[in-house]
């Protein structure tokens, strides 16, 4: 099937703009921002701003206790529990029936039929900068859940995907 021009300048266009408002970072001394750094640091370089309440200070929050997590972070489940060792952190593809029902949080899962099944589902911490298939889920807006993402974690990946994006599209490969 050829490749209808208009969709490829579309897409070119589309990547350039992209690439245009995605921050840029310098190569020379670019560190990972978890790499020792500070909280504050770390919140300063990725330009986050604090709520106007905080979390804790939302109606009917409570620090989370089961948290299910996305099988995908199968290899991170270790480091994970020993960054919240109060909270039992269970693999949704092992979940039971009774603890799907009593979760807390979620990370890195938002389909309809984990959502129906979590009553208590107060959190859900996405693994990408968008949440648009997690906010077309009705029961996330009726919940009024805490949906937070990896937007600006993401940033320089993403500027670095679509500069690649840009060569290959130029070279057709």
């Amino acid at each position: 099937m050829p490749i209808n021009p208009r969709l490829l300048i579309a897409a070119v266009t589309a990547l350039c703009a992209c690439a245009l408002l995605a921050p840029a970072r310098s190569l020379r001394g670019a560190e990972s921002p978890t790499r020792g750094a500070s909280a504050a640091a770390l919140i300063e370089k990725l330009g986050l701003h604090v709520a106007p309440q905080p979390v804790r200070e939302r109606q009917g929050w409570h620090s989370p206790r089961i948290v299910l997590v996305n099988p995908e972070l199968h290899e991170l489940l270790p480091q994970l529990q020993r960054a919240a060792p109060h909270a039992k952190l269970i693999e949704m593809s092992s979940a039971s029936a009774r603890e799907l029902a009593g979760a807390d949080a979620a990370l890195g899962v938002c389909s309809a039929e984990v959502l129906s099944k979590a009553k208590q589902l107060q959190w859900i911490q996405w693994l990408a900068a968008g949440v648009e298939r997690c906010v077309q889920q009705p029961l996330v807006r009726e919940r009024r859940m805490l949906l937070t993402n990896l937007q600006r974690t993401m940033g320089p990946s993403m500027a670095e995907h679509v500069l690649g994006m840009m060569l290959v599209l130029s070279r057709h490969l």
